[in-house]
């Protein structure tokens, strides 16, 4: 009965180290994830800011 227990004991250890290990993995996956989003925002505000004022310099140019 010891056996058993001690058995199953281990293989819930065992499953639980994967599970922890999993979700380690996933939220530096996540965070990851998360910096180049807002690495990409930035560049895309950025890009819209200089668009906006190349625009800003045509009109004037125009007139």
């Amino acid at each position: 009965l010891h056996e058993k227990f001690d058995r199953l004991k281990k293989l819930h250890q065992d499953e639980k180290k994967k599970l922890e290990d999993k979700k380690k993995a996933l939220d530096d996956e996540l965070n990851s994830f998360k910096q180049k989003k807002t690495a990409a925002e930035l560049l895309q505000a950025q890009n819209q800011q200089a668009g906006s004022s190349a625009t800003l310099k045509k009109d004037k140019e125009r007139k």
